[in-house]
């Protein structure tokens, strides 16, 4: 009966063992992807391909970082994912509400092609912006 006992004791101890390494390990994982917003968003862009606000996002914070190129590719497929897929209609209740956020997405766009000396298309971005919230005096000064 006392080797009942142990042998049940250690097994609990071996499967608590397991449970908490599994657990340290997820934890490890997770720390991982969190230790600064690109990584977050980069992880979590590959989980949410076609999120806009995961690319708006992280195209904001490759500028804060002056990575410029890398901004834009983000904020262009913000845009693309807007405009030309099925998911419109889900994210079209949320965003519809709130056209700054378009207009902000693309006077960004257009900050990026002006800082790279792209004006013609800046000028048509900064449009757009303006499409959508012609208050935006941001892109009023970008247009000149």
């Amino acid at each position: 009966m006392e080797k009942i006992r142990q042998r049940r004791g250690k097994i609990i101890s071996l499967f608590i063992f397991i449970w908490v390494s599994y657990y340290s390990f997820l934890t490890f994982t997770a720390n991982i992807n969190w230790q600064n917003s690109i990584t977050f968003y980069r992880w979590t862009k590959k989980h949410s391909p076609y999120s806009l606000r995961i690319h708006y996002l992280l195209g904001i914070h490759y500028i804060e970082k002056g990575l410029y190129n890398k901004g834009l590719e983000e904020f262009i497929k913000a845009a693309q994912i807007y405009e030309g897929t099925s998911i419109l209609k889900e994210i079209d209740k949320f965003y519809r509400k709130n056209e700054k956020f378009l207009a902000i997405l693309h006077y960004n766009i257009g900050f990026i092609l002006s800082q790279k000396g792209l004006f013609k298309k800046a000028e048509k971005e900064y449009k757009k912006a303006l499409e959508f919230n012609p208050l935006l005096l941001e892109a009023y000064n970008g247009l000149g």
